[in-house]
């Protein structure tokens, strides 16, 4: 039969390979946002299901298990599990131990699973009738959609009876004062309503409801959402601030890890349903708030300091640019895993008419194989110094993959059979397929030539190609292919897929790489065209793409006039140098870069003490600058041509190719260093 994870409900996102809370949002919101778009009504009930994993009896678990047809030896071994187990508790010299009959075992491997064989039935009976259903483990969102709000809250009251029924047999329960009710509609007259009832209880209308980490207007106009992930990275955010000052503790570089690795995800979280809030001005500010936080704890750069600066300086993507790369590149995983709908507005709309995104990509669903009909070999290569590893008196055939001048081409040779063998593939393929690739045509010449051979030794200088066939599990429709071929070619012959080491004067691989190199000369047939781009190449693109979309917009930046000067272009390397000075070296550099500096007019606006002339040449005519100090001040050409390489630099602009260490070197043997 079906294996048991293609049983159960679709509507559990929870414990679920392929599935997660993205997905769970993105129905529950593509729901709301199609019934938005044809002026209908979307009731929706938000409800958990109380003591889920503590209190659920093991019968109903017992009982969900038979009606999936699972085992009954097996069902006998779960029922043990849970029902014959005691708990103990000490306190000084008195123990009590107890038997526990109910639940499942708290951070038991198995307990999330047993929780979703439990619930499926009422998932199922749920759905149906003009009801949709998306459950996250004990979170569940009834669905009703439709243009007459009475008849969708009576409809929702039968669905609630019948849920609570299930619990209540089940040792379970459903709060009606923790449930949420949302009509979703951008009508402002709503007619006069009776609420469904629960439990006995009528429930009331909430403007907004919490799910899964968002917080859900009736208007999805995300408002109320934004500020609570604002909320919430702030106190991240500050949490880790107390442990820095401006010349001690943690260094840049770990600061600004602190902000993308912890803070920005908190800040992001779900942007996959709610990017379209980006285009509104009042949300990237709430957002951009929360960045110029960090980067001014990153920086040690003085308050006044212009937001668009310090993201360039840093290499920090604007919240709405980084927020919608995160939303596509999830959109994609989602779309090739087919947990995606897409729809012409709202959220789900956002791969619509993007040419960089191709219509698939090389990714799957993640695939299963239990048996493993061929053999693989990754030898020493001092055992290729006694021949070829391998049965002896097995049919050779070497393969090999390459990419030259953007350009990727596969070669196949076998001395025995007389193949000598080059193909192209298309531009947008990784080395990494193309030995993949190498190794199902190889397959493919077996089957043509069907050779009166036992055993078959397919030899790659790619170790990452035998070992991705090998795994239990791929996400690689190149892989799967391949494997699929495998299992099948397994059938009539005994195959080995060999490790060959590259370079090494190894005749039938030095054959196959010069074949794989001619293959990126000729021409691309038809039956190489549909070769999807990989997920990694497809990424790139778009992190490429949001990075020029970045740079594009620094150049255009209106204000900064000192920092476009001595770091006009976005440089991760530059960035990461930058990074790694000490705290105070580091805010040295940022404040001499943007100019806003503790120095002459700048010091004099804030209130804060200055020197009316220069403190290195005390020429009375000169003010002290950014300008002054790096390009002109005769006290101190020495130092410049020792740090900076030169005695005088004509602008500030030529601070642009000087790192960020040099500059730090000189600022400190200047003696400015206390501004």
């Amino acid at each position: 039969g079906k294996p048991l994870n293609l049983r159960l409900s679709g509507a559990q996102h929870a414990y679920r390979k392929g599935k997660s809370t993205e997905t769970a949002l993105h129905e529950v919101i593509s729901a709301v946002e199609k019934s938005l778009h044809v002026k209908e009504y979307s009731l929706i009930a938000f409800l958990d299901i109380e003591g889920a994993f503590n209190n659920v009896i093991p019968g109903a678990i017992t009982e969900a298990l038979t009606d999936l047809g699972v085992d009954r030896h097996l069902v006998m071994l779960i029922d043990q599990l849970l029902t014959c187990r005691t708990v103990t508790s000490s306190m000084g010299s008195s123990t009590q131990s107890r038997y526990v009959n109910r639940g499942t075992p708290q951070g038991g491997v198995l307990s999330p699973l047993l929780w979703n064989i439990a619930v499926n039935k009422i998932l199922c009976d749920l759905e149906g009738e003009g009801c949709k259903v998306v459950a996250y483990a004990d979170d569940v969102a009834i669905i009703f959609s439709g243009k007459f709000p009475q008849t969708l809250c009576e409809l929702m009251t039968a669905k609630l009876a019948r849920l609570s029924e299930w619990t209540k047999s089940r040792g379970l329960g459903i709060n009606p004062s923790k449930t949420e009710l949302v009509l979703f509609t951008n009508k402002y007259k709503i007619p006069p309503l009776n609420p469904p009832i629960l439990n006995g209880c009528r429930l009331s209308f909430s403007d907004s409801a919490s799910y899964l980490g968002l917080v859900i207007d009736k208007k999805l106009s995300w408002n109320l959402s934004i500020k609570d992930r604002v909320k919430k990275a702030t106190i991240a955010l500050y949490t880790c601030k107390k442990a820095i000052g401006l010349k001690w503790g943690m260094n840049p570089r770990i600061v600004q890890w602190i902000y993308l690795a912890i803070v920005r995800p908190i800040l992001l979280y779900g942007v996959t349903v709610w990017w379209t809030a980006l285009s509104k001005g009042t949300i990237t500010k709430q957002l951009s708030k929360v960045q110029r936080t960090a980067a001014l704890s990153i920086s040690g750069a003085l308050s006044t300091t212009p937001t668009d600066a310090l993201n360039a300086i840093l290499c920090l993507q604007s919240p709405e640019l980084a927020g919608k790369e995160q939303a596509e590149m999830a959109a994609i995983r989602l779309r090739d895993s087919d947990q995606w709908v897409s729809q012409r507005t709202g959220h789900a709309s956002i791969l619509n008419g993007n040419n960089i995104v191709p219509a698939k990509t090389d990714y799957c669903v993640p695939r299963e194989y239990t048996d493993t009909p061929f053999e693989t070999i990754i030898p020493h290569r001092n055992d290729w110094l006694e021949g070829p590893p391998g049965p002896k008196e097995a049919i050779q055939i070497f393969t090999d993959g390459s990419k030259l001048d953007n350009k990727v081409g596969g070669g196949i040779y076998s001395e025995l059979l007389n193949i000598s063998y080059s193909f192209r593939l298309p531009d947008h393929c990784s080395v990494f397929q193309a030995e993949v690739i190498a190794i199902k045509e190889a397959l493919s010449c077996l089957q043509e030539l069907t050779p009166e051979a036992t055993y078959i030794n397919i030899y790659s200088d790619s170790q990452a190609a035998i070992k991705s066939l090998n795994a239990i599990t791929t996400s690689s429709a190149t892989v799967a292919n391949c494997r699929k071929s495998l299992h099948e070619m397994a059938y009539q012959f005994v195959i080995s897929l060999i490790w060959v080491p590259g370079h090494q004067d190894i005749e039938g691989n030095c054959i196959a790489d010069e074949l794989a190199r001619a293959g990126t000369t000729i021409p691309l047939l038809n039956d190489k065209e549909d070769i999807r781009m990989p997920m990694a190449t497809c990424k790139l693109r778009i992190k490429e793409h949001f990075k020029k979309l970045t740079n594009d917009r620094w150049q255009t930046v209106p204000l900064c006039r000192i920092t476009r000067q001595t770091w006009p272009n976005i440089n991760r390397k530059r960035t990461d140098e930058l990074c790694k000075l000490s705290r105070s070296r580091c805010s040295s550099v940022i404040r001499s870069l943007t100019g806003h500096w503790l120095i002459g007019t700048h010091a004099n606006r804030l209130g804060a003490p200055y020197n009316d002339f220069c403190r290195s040449c005390r020429d009375e005519d000169e003010e002290e600058t950014v300008e002054h100090l790096f390009c002109s001040c005769p006290a101190l050409s020495r130092r410049r041509l020792q740090y900076l390489g030169s005695p005088f630099l004509n602008d500030i602009s030529d601070m642009s190719t000087i790192s960020p260490r040099r500059i730090a070197g000189f600022i400190r043997a200047s003696g400015w260093d206390n501004g």
